[in-house]
């Protein structure tokens, strides 16, 4: 009985160590993209950067953001370029361009796909700010709806709490397990 719960310790311990390594990967990862929205780095080179295995990365995002590091860098961009062409005074190119598109056709139909209109048509709105017209044919992609992100970290072995804004709430759409709206 003694060593059943000796046993029953070790596990716990080792969960708690996978908990915190993933944790420690996941700020990385998080400052990574931030620093590099600019930039067309691979995931080998993320994961160099954080000092870990390709699939260590896949593994920590798959669990903490649902995504996998390609996809939360590609939402992330989208939606800092969102972000900015809802600001106005700028241009489609230039917002792409800071985002990490070198090719505009490529940025605009990424763009349209998430969000259901063409960049420039964001822009025109930020800048005469009327109500999108209704298109029943034109709707957002329901899984671009963008959700605030905690990511809890075990205070005690890393000190942080990071929060992920991938923007406002778009829809009622309720948000999946592990993410809060």
């Amino acid at each position: 009985m003694f060593s059943s719960m000796i046993g029953s310790d070790e596990s716990s311990r080792a969960a708690s160590s996978r908990v915190k390594h993933q944790a420690i990967i996941m700020v990385r990862f998080l400052a990574l993209v931030e620093d590099n929205l600019d930039c067309r780095l691979k995931i080998e080179e993320f994961s160099r950067q954080i000092g870990v295995s390709s699939r260590s990365l896949r593994y920590a995002c798959a669990r903490h953001l649902e995504l996998s590091p390609l996809q939360y860098l590609r939402r992330r961009r989208m939606n800092v370029a969102r972000r900015a062409l809802q600001q106005g005074n700028c241009m489609v190119s230039d917002v792409a361009r800071q985002v990490g598109f070198r090719d505009l056709g490529r940025f605009a139909i990424s763009y349209r796909k998430l969000y259901g209109e063409p960049p420039s048509i964001t822009l025109q709105l930020a800048s005469t700010r009327i109500s999108p017209p209704s298109s029943p044919s034109r709707r957002p992609n329901p899984n671009a709806d963008q959700w605030e992100v905690m990511l809890e970290l075990p205070r005690k072995s890393i000190g942080v709490t990071k929060v992920i804004s991938l923007g406002s709430l778009e829809s009622s759409t309720p948000a999946p397990d592990g993410l809060l709206p």
